[in-house]
């Protein structure tokens, strides 16, 4: 799998090839073995141990096709980060608000009626 073959998957609409492809699933565990299976953002900010159910992407795929399949990355003062981080799903999703339903009220679940 290619830096190209992300980008194609991307503008085609078809990332689940690179989330479903044996390359991805083994650096997803390997990575999930390195820190144990536990939610980074918990053990980090709460002292807590709490699985972790998914790898996330520091730098989203999307924005940097070309670091999908590195643990790390230098910035630009040359500094090493992680660049997948196991997570459990609250953590993932406080770090993806823009997907969380934003402005939905909840409907009654039935209407106060006088009739």
């Amino acid at each position: 799998m290619t830096t190209e073959d992300i980008r194609r998957w991307i503008a085609d609409g078809e990332l689940w090839r690179f989330y479903t492809s044996r390359t991805w699933k083994r650096l997803r565990n390997e990575v999930m073995r390195d820190y144990k299976g536990e939610c980074q953002d918990h053990r980090e900010k709460h002292g807590k141990f709490v699985a972790a159910t998914m790898v996330h992407h520091e730098k989203e795929l999307r924005d940097r096709p070309d670091l999908a399949l590195q643990k790390f990355y230098i910035d630009e003062q040359g500094r090493k980060h992680r660049q997948l981080t196991p997570l459990c799903d609250a953590c993932h999703e406080t770090r993806h608000p823009e997907r969380l339903k934003q402005n939905h009220k909840a409907k009654e679940p039935w209407p106060e009626r006088w009739d």
